[in-house]
Order: structure tokens, then sequence, then C-alpha cells
């Protein structure tokens, strides 16, 4: 079985006025310049929508979401720690979330009955015992400074053409989203918010190893 990348998101959840992050806050601040913007950016009093280099942000009222497609590279953590000096006094949580998409040389029934049957569990055994089945998995933990969540689930990929937005072949994949999310235990401290978000590496290698048990 091969691994593929599927994307990084930095999420924040809290209370947010949209109106309050308009072109020139990203430009004053030093979020990134002006000429980096790349299609028509979106703001409204619900909605702001900015894409700059294979980055995207949407804000709405209740989530700040920074998506990279690139793993490795570390610009989304960048803006998402520029972010935590304006925003932390409103802040609920922030998750750091990395999806790996693991690709079977078999059918998604045998693959997935390989990795996740359990013949202990009487659900599977009684119920979900036959060859049309497909299965998955959801595990949680304590990890680091906050808490792991692993979704394992199947998905059908579609390939996206970027200029004409015309779609082609199809692919069946098992996903995994990994969701590191941390609690913010007290509003207006920004340190141990800082701290999460600079674990992202910690948290990227940590999701390499469990993906590395699966394939390549």
């Amino acid at each position: 079985m091969n691994t593929s990348q599927a994307g990084i998101t930095i999420v924040f959840v809290g209370v947010f006025q949209v109106a309050d992050f308009d072109k020139f806050f990203f430009i004053k601040n030093d979020f990134f310049k002006e000429e980096e913007i790349k299609n028509a950016p979106i703001f409204t009093p619900e909605i702001a929508q900015i894409n700059i280099n294979g980055i995207n942000i949407l804000i709405t009222g209740q989530q700040i979401i920074i998506t990279q497609f690139k793993m490795e590279e570390e610009r989304g953590k960048e803006i998402a720690l520029l972010f935590a000096k304006y925003i932390t006094h409103n802040m609920q949580a922030v998750g750091v979330n990395f999806a790996w998409n693991l690709i079977p040389t078999e059918s998604l029934e045998k693959a997935t009955k390989e990795y996740f049957f359990n013949e202990q569990n009487k659900m599977f055994t009684e119920y979900f015992n036959s060859t049309d089945t497909i299965y998955g998995s959801y595990v949680s933990k304590n990890f680091m400074r906050g808490r792991l969540r692993l979704e394992i689930k199947p998905q059908i990929v579609t390939k996206v053409n970027i200029k004409t937005q015309e779609t082609s072949e199809t692919t069946n994949v098992i996903n995994f989203a990994f969701n590191f999310h941390y609690q913010v235990p007290t509003k207006g401290e920004i340190s141990m918010l800082v701290e999460f978000i600079n674990d992202y590496k910690h948290f990227l290698k940590e999701s390499e190893k469990i993906m590395a048990l699966y394939g390549k």
C-alpha cells in the first residue's frame, strides 16, 4: 500500500468578528504581501477567504481555518502564530490537523478488514462480517500538551483539474484524519497556545510514525 499527503489545517475555534479581518489587517500586520494574494479574496461581514501561494485562509464567526497542502512547509504555522497575537482573548480551542490517504492495492473491503476487524467485537462478528463490509476506526489519547484524535474511514477521492474544474478519475482510499486538539484553559493566555502551535513538527512526526505501520 502507498500513502499520500492530503493536507494540513490549523483551526482556531472561538468567537470572531469577521469584519475585523479585511485585506488591510493582513498587510498591515505582515501576514503576507498584497502581491501574494491569488484569485479574488472574499471579505463580507459573515465570511472572509484569502488564498496565497498554496495556503487558504477561511474566517467565519466561529472558526479561523488555515489550510496548507504541503505538510513539511511551515508557512501555515507562521500565519497561525501571527493570528494568536490578535485573537487569544476570543479563543476556545485550537486544532492542528493532518490528513493522509492510504491507497490500497486490493479492495477496500479486504484491506480494511485486514487492518481493523476485531474478532472479539460481537457487533463485528454478528452483524458486520460480510464480504461487502468496509471497516474503519476511531481512537484518541493524551499527547503532549493536548489530545490526539484519529479517525480512519474510507473515502472516494476525485481528481479535479485546477484550471478547468473538470473532474476525472476517482480513487478509493482509506483516509487517516489526525486531530491534535488543545483546549485553551484561560482567555488571554498566549504562551501555552504558542507552545502548542510550535509543536507542529512533533505532531507531524507522530502522524508519520503511525502511517508507517500501513504503507510507504
